[in-house]
């Protein structure tokens, strides 16, 4: 099979116990399952800013850093490239979930799982990452979110939401404007609370965006980072306050 001739909600291709490729449904893999993508399917882009500091003992040293990639096909939401072929890992994430530091000196501790070594993908390497100022609540410093961290695979978890009752052609994206594409049916959506949830998913990945707005007062969110929020700060703000 091609991508092209699945259906929505599934990728084309060959789990490890198959001789065959065929459409796979979404979240099909478990974490630590092999498979095979298409020859046309090309090798995922490094994240670039993370330096190791320190590794798990247990971990095999001598085999090289792959990169997690996002994924439809695994339960974990991630996946990596090994010599051609692919294996569901989960993401990167914080030790620390609440993201808070006392001061810029105190490091973010950091789980990666990005070993070679397809025996590894359960086995984290720990980074330490620097913290960034932001407008939060209680003058902390704040960690740089990730993947697969708690308030990100929330986030996740609306836009899945969101995108499964659009009807958009599978190969056309939601928000693809640079490349040319637009799925109608999230313009007509634009204005709402689960078309925020959309946005706010890419913006939480840029390390400094989500510094400036995590643990936003409602006064900072009406002002300094208004732009961030496009009016939405009081539905959110709402939301959390009804979830504790």
């Amino acid at each position: 099979s091609e991508d092209s001739q699945c259906e929505r909600n599934h990728d084309c291709i060959k789990a490890e116990k198959d001789d065959y490729f065929a459409c796979t449904a979404f979240g099909s893999l478990k974490d630590g399952d092999l498979f095979q993508r298409p020859a046309s399917y090309k090798d995922v882009t490094p994240i670039g800013f993370l330096k190791e500091t320190k590794q798990d003992d247990n971990i095999d040293s001598s085999v090289g850093r792959v990169y997690v990639d996002f994924s439809n096909v695994c339960t974990t939401g991630g996946e990596v490239t090994i010599a051609g072929s692919q294996q569901c890992r989960s993401h990167t994430r914080n030790k620390d979930q609440t993201y808070m530091k006392k001061s810029l000196m105190d490091y973010c501790e950091v789980f990666e799982f990005s070993d070679e070594n397809p025996s590894n993908y359960n086995k984290p390497r720990l980074f330490d990452l620097a913290p960034l100022c932001g407008f939060n609540k209680n003058s902390s410093a704040i960690c740089p979110l990730f993947p697969g961290d708690d308030y990100f695979q929330d986030l996740l978890g609306k836009y899945n939401g969101v995108v499964s009752k659009l009807n958009c052609h599978r190969l056309s994206g939601v928000t693809n404007f640079d490349r040319g594409s637009m799925c109608y049916d999230f313009y007509k959506i634009r204005d709402t609370k689960g078309a925020f949830n959309v946005y706010r998913l890419g913006q939480v990945l840029d390390p400094q965006t989500w510094a400036n707005t995590a643990n936003n007062a409602r006064c900072v969110a009406k002002t300094i980072t208004y732009r961030n929020w496009y009016g939405f700060e009081e539905h959110w703000f709402e939301e959390e306050e009804e979830s504790k």
